[in-house]
């Protein structure tokens, strides 16, 4: 359970704050070990077995709080930040509240926000639409899992800085999501917002829900910054299905991208180089299904890409697991993974993986 505090009892971090309003300190601790196998064809293969946090959720705490202006409006923050917990450093390149600082006003007409938050297709904030796609969403650390960015494109970074977000009140099942960002990363030195300096972002989706029945469709364009002499913008266009059966829950989602330039993360930082600038398409398919008083999940993930360099790249794998609930707050999980990424410059070198992943999570 949540705890939730009078801004009194936090004023030393939230000075001047009403004292009407209420606070909810919140968070969520995930440490656990990681076993990897690398067997890459050009060299000697690895074996590692290491504490990791975040296995399966990024570790983060944060405050959040609303304030009923009245006639149907309110006004909220979400302040969040992402940590690891094995050895105590904060994440997100330094930011103090990286996950999250997005202060909203909702009303009749939907919810409006700015600040730094998640990209719709991302898997964290509260903004962020990816867990819709599938089992297995966005975690389950270092692994190559068939979790759903391990093999989208175009995701990372997974919170934006400047961002503006729209999303729509509810009608007959559908809403309606909106983004734009004029520089995604104010870290980077001599960017300037809305100038071609900086990696511009704007961002449309729709989803609809209707008891079993789940659909969401996300198109993104990228104006990338032009310090690396990329002058064509990217896209991606991404549509996922679900539908939940009474032995399981189905998911089916494939992307297809444009243009896309390697980040730092993801997939595009496992198989993308720093110069790629890739075309393609990726598609998903996985299941949860509730089995002895636990969730068994199951996935499948496939991308294939072109490099403008005339570079093939695939990634394919496979991955099950389970999480078992001790209570609403705490689970454990165990998930295993193969996968196999194929690079072919002329000569195709490929590089599998298998690794397994156990761990608690404890939600406070």
């Amino acid at each position: 359970m949540h705890r939730t505090l009078t801004a009194l009892a936090v004023a030393g971090a939230f000075v001047g704050s009403a004292v009407a309003a209420d606070v909810t300190l919140y968070g969520i601790m995930d440490t656990g070990l990681q076993y990897l196998h690398t067997n890459p064809s050009t060299g000697p293969s690895s074996h590692s077995l290491s504490m990791k946090n975040g296995g399966h959720f990024g570790n983060r705490f944060g405050f959040k709080g609303t304030e009923d202006l009245g006639n149907g409006y309110k006004v909220g923050f979400i302040l969040e930040n992402g940590f690891t917990g094995d050895d105590g450093k904060f994440g997100m390149a330094g930011r103090l509240w990286g996950r999250e600082a997005r202060l909203y006003v909702q009303g009749p007409a939907g919810e409006f926000s700015m600040g730094r938050m998640g990209k719709l297709t991302a898997g964290m904030s509260s903004v962020s639409l990816a867990g819709r796609t599938g089992a297995f969403i966005a975690a389950w650390g270092d692994i190559k899992t068939a979790a759903a960015l391990t093999y989208l494109v175009g995701h990372v970074p997974t919170s934006g800085d400047n961002m503006i977000h729209y999303k729509s009140p509810t009608m007959a099942g559908w809403q309606i999501h909106a983004q734009y960002s004029g520089n995604l990363d104010a870290n980077v030195a001599d960017t300037v917002e809305n100038k071609s300096s900086g990696n511009r972002y704007g961002a449309l989706a729709a989803t609809y829900a209707n008891g079993p029945l789940n659909f969401m469709t996300i198109a993104e364009r990228y104006g990338f910054s032009n310090a690396k002499g990329q002058t064509d913008d990217g896209t991606t266009l991404l549509g996922t299905v679900s539908y939940k059966f009474d032995a399981a829950k189905l998911y089916l989602t494939a992307q297809y991208f444009d243009k896309i330039r390697a980040f730092a993360g993801g997939w595009a930082k496992n198989d993308l180089t720093a110069s790629d600038v890739a075309d393609g398409y990726a598609v998903l398919a996985s299941a949860d299904v509730p089995m002895a008083g636990g969730t068994f999940k199951v996935g499948f993930g496939y991308t294939d890409a072109e490099t403008e360099q005339n570079v093939d790249i695939s990634r394919i794998g496979a991955s099950v697991g389970y999480l078992y609930p001790f209570s609403k707050r705490t689970h454990v999980y165990a998930i295993g993974s193969w996968s196999e990424v194929e690079r072919d410059e002329g000569t195709a070198v490929k590089t599998e993986t298998i690794g397994a992943n156990v761990g608690i999570v404890h939600r406070f």
